[in-house]
């Protein structure tokens, strides 16, 4: 497992969707950089866990070209991460 790891980058990789992303940001603890930029499956409820203080110690987010997330998801991201610069 890589638990502690804390850099990952999805950019494109358009197969990936809530269940995946949610699963991955609940289990690495140490994740500080996160790019899911084209993941086009990706709502809201993917992010879930990172707006649910999963994702605390998150400093960049890369969420462009996910069509699916809405502006509820970017408010509850700026209340739970509250390192993002």
């Amino acid at each position: 497992h890589c638990t502690s790891l804390q850099t990952l980058l999805l950019y494109a990789a358009s197969g990936f969707g809530d269940v995946g992303v949610a699963a991955l940001v609940s289990s690495l603890h140490h994740l500080e950089i996160l790019d899911v930029c084209g993941a086009g499956r990706l709502t809201d409820a993917g992010l879930e866990p990172c707006s649910a203080g999963s994702a605390s110690s998150l400093v960049k987010l890369n969420i462009g070209w996910c069509p699916k997330l809405t502006d509820q998801a970017l408010v509850a991201l700026g209340r739970g991460c509250t390192a993002l610069q």
